[in-house]
């Protein structure tokens, strides 16, 4: 083709021509200094060599499966291991095809909800993972506590945040799109908290918990344990769970655990739930049954078997999570909350703790 022997040297049009490139490519890789052994002819012209036609034809293959050339560059001449140099571009390529996944879903969920135009506008606002979490996180952060500690406040919004699904379906999209404009609506939290107040004040307890710290952590425990016994298909009743919700109650308003105060602290529970908490665990609970991780967590909020947020995070002091499903895959943190507030009725402070 050329004259030449295999090994070269080639002008700049023979050697794009053997790598399938074009000559302008060549050149530009030339002046980026990408290309080893570039000599120049008596004439003054390029010359190139089988080294820089390798090159090239390398830089040539890893463009084409996507890496930016400064990348393939380092790659190509051996100063980058290539597992490095794709690890990004596999990382960018799922969090594209997680979006083009949930965008596919959206349009699905549209298509499907025919002329409901308040469902296509809901489908339509809803941010693309992991966006819809930092909304609902927003939410927890705005309705817990104010004085609560910031790695506490994170670690419940974080337990009280579904996760959101790698592969989702349209009713998935829907219920995400559903819980966004529910969490994005500032006057709903600020409901929340102004209802809970009133709800403890009615009930003889102090509006603003003297120790949310200690609250949340014992939290923890209390609803690991009711995940246990919902998950055993046991009802609502005494026992160590209920204990241990009632002593979180009691130790963060720097009181014993009494009879008077477990009516007490039912009458503020039992009143202090928004009904549109009631949706949001629903929601929630629904989202839990199919999720599949985005990011390789287990589905639905980690409640653990020990104490302390680190094992079982606990829920909102303010809001009352209101009823769930009656048949969960997995108990959610709503769900943990009603089975204790059920069991808690059914004592109706009467019953003394043991």
């Amino acid at each position: 083709m050329d004259g030449h022997a295999g090994g070269g040297p080639w002008s700049i049009g023979e050697t794009a021509a053997r790598a399938g490139v074009t000559v302008r490519t060549v050149r530009y890789y030339t002046e980026r200094g990408l290309l080893p052994g570039v000599t120049r002819s008596s004439g003054g012209h390029r010359r190139y060599g089988e080294a820089a036609l390798e090159r090239l034809r390398t830089l040539r293959a890893l463009r084409a499966l996507g890496l930016s050339l400064p990348v393939a560059g380092e790659a190509a001449a051996g100063t980058l291991p290539l597992a490095d140099a794709v690890h990004g571009r596999l990382a960018a390529l799922e969090s594209d095809l997680l979006r083009m996944r949930w965008r596919r879903a959206a349009l699905l969920a549209v298509r499907e909800s025919g002329p409901d135009e308040i469902a296509v506008r809901l489908v339509a606002a809803v941010p693309e993972p992991p966006r819809q979490a930092e909304a609902i996180e927003r939410f927890w952060r705005r309705v817990l506590p104010a004085r609560l500690p910031a790695p506490v406040a994170e670690a419940v919004a974080r337990a009280a945040t579904p996760v959101a699904p790698a592969d989702p379906t349209p009713r998935q999209v829907l219920l995400y799109a559903r819980l966004h404009a529910l969490v994005d609506d500032r006057a709903f939290a600020a409901g929340v908290r102004r209802r809970e107040r009133e709800a403890a004040r009615a009930a003889g307890l102090d509006a603003d918990c003297p120790d949310p710290s200690a609250l949340y952590e014992l939290l923890g425990e209390a609803y690991g344990l009711a995940a246990q016994e919902i998950s055993l298909g046991r009802q609502p009743g005494a026992g160590a769970a209920l204990d241990a919700f009632v002593t979180a109650y009691a130790r963060s308003h720097r009181t014993d655990d009494s009879p008077a105060f477990r009516g007490a602290l039912l009458r503020r529970l039992a009143t202090a739930s928004d009904p549109r908490m009631g949706d949001y665990w629903t929601w929630v609970a629904e989202l839990a049954a199919a999720a599949t991780p985005a990011h390789g967590t287990a589905p639905g909020p980690d409640l653990g078997s020990g104490p302390g947020l680190a094992s079982g995070p606990g829920l909102a002091s303010g809001p009352a999570p209101g009823p769930v499903p009656d048949r969960l895959p997995g108990p959610t943190l709503g769900a943990a909350h009603v089975w204790l507030l059920a069991a808690l009725g059914g004592q109706d402070g009467r019953d003394r703790p043991r």
